[in-house]
């Protein structure tokens, strides 16, 4: 780029720029502008990087393209083949964990329920071998908790814990006191942004803000 008529700042911001060129690579360190003549100066130098961009990218594009319609043809073809059998796989996989959650949680309330009908009335009891045999019955029953019944043969499982969220409002609140970390909860960034869009200077957002940053665009 034939550098224009700079005044004195604007030699300072191309001084303090540095561009620095690395055979294909350039760098730049962050950069800050203080005024409008250095402002004027990023423009030009916005224009040259976007030439020289879309110069790389066309020159990129001539050896992507061919590479990428030949990843997108392998891609459809693997769909075809392994597609339907994934598809098959994880169907079962679905069904069978259901069933196994199903399966446990009625053993479970079972279980106890009998436990429980072995425990009741025991304080009443006087009899030491009646009163061992009926906590030995509840011991039983609360032992089948941990067993379930033997898989199918070739298929095992291991323990997989999924955490669900019940209540938005109740783990917003927890955080919000500091009983729980700020990470348990992630912004919709998406909808933010779009309420920034369409409300503008009107966005109101408990702990939230919104700022006008305007898109810089380069005309060629």
């Amino acid at each position: 780029m034939d550098n224009p008529q700079l005044t004195p700042s604007a030699e300072v911001t191309l001084a303090r720029l540095h561009v620095i060129a690395e055979g294909d690579r350039v760098r730049t360190a962050r950069i800050t502008i203080a005024n409008w003549d250095e402002y004027e100066t990023a423009g030009l130098l916005l224009r040259d990087v976007k030439k020289n961009k879309e110069e790389g990218l066309s020159e990129f594009n001539a050896i992507y393209e061919p590479l990428w319609q030949a990843v997108k043809a392998l891609r459809q073809r693997r769909a075809e083949v392994i597609g339907p059998w994934e598809a098959a796989e994880e169907r079962l996989r679905e069904a069978m964990t259901d069933f196994h959650v199903r399966y446990q949680k009625e053993q479970e309330e079972k279980s106890l329920a009998a436990a429980e009908e072995a425990m009741a009335g025991i304080d009443e009891l006087t009899d030491p071998t009646e009163i061992l045999d009926r906590a030995a019955t509840a011991k039983a029953e609360l032992q089948k908790i941990q067993t379930l019944e033997p898989e199918p043969e070739g298929i095992s499982y291991r323990e997989h814990w999924v955490a669900k969220v019940e209540n938005i409002r109740v783990l917003a609140a927890a955080v919000g006191d500091g009983s729980e970390d700020e990470d348990l909860i992630q912004p919709n960034m998406k909808r933010l942004q779009e309420l920034a869009r369409s409300l503008r200077g009107k966005f109101q957002v408990p702990g939230c803000s919104a700022e006008n940053r305007p898109v810089i665009q380069v005309r060629s």
